[in-house]
């Protein structure tokens, strides 16, 4: 019997050989660098970093903020952090933001999620100089679509404009304000 199972395992070894890798297993696959050239999410190296903003709604109430963005495994994902400043500085994370390039739609989609559990599913386009980004927003079982622009003003500040998408399906602008890079490492640690 144990000769008859040693002639198995060598058979279907030398068939296994032969015959090439599975096709179905990819597991390979998730350690190869992206074959995109160049990498889509390249479009967040001026955001990389930490910003603030002192920002008012349409309604005309102030909105102080602070955002991070960092890059994740192996620069394929971005990952943002966005929190609300009280008066006194301290801060709220409101969204946390995770983007990647999407190999079957080819385009660069994100996922953020807030504290009140809200989903916002969408897409980032652009260049450099000015990311454009268009999603929806699902709480419970309303669904509200925005769309808002980061255009750069030089390397240490964009413009930060946001629009909400009206029922009657008119864009109206709700936040447009600058945010500035922090000067250094050490500043954003300390908050």
């Amino acid at each position: 019997m144990a000769r008859y199972t040693l002639q198995i395992a060598a058979i279907l070894l030398l068939w296994t050989c032969r015959t090439g890798p599975v096709l179905a297993d990819d597991s390979r696959a998730a350690t190869q660098r992206s074959q995109v050239q160049p990498n889509p999410i390249s479009i967040f190296d001026r955001l990389i970093g930490t910003w603030r903003g002192e920002a008012k709604w349409s309604n005309g109430e102030a909105l102080r903020t602070r955002v991070s963005y960092e890059y994740g495994v192996g620069n394929q994902l971005m990952k943002g952090k966005s929190f609300v400043l009280s008066p006194d500085g301290e801060a709220t994370l409101v969204f946390e933001t995770f983007s990647y390039f999407h190999p079957q739609d080819k385009a660069v989609r994100f996922v953020s999620i807030s504290n009140a559990g809200s989903v916002y599913d969408g897409t980032v386009s652009g260049t450099p100089d000015e990311v454009r980004f268009e999603w929806s927003a699902f709480l419970q079982e309303r669904k509200t679509d925005y769309k808002q622009v980061l255009k750069f003003k030089g390397d240490d500040a964009y413009q930060w404009t946001v629009w909400q998408k009206t029922p009657a399906g008119e864009w109206k602008q709700i936040i447009d304000a600058e945010l500035k890079r922090e000067s250094t490492p050490a500043a954003s640690a300390a908050r």
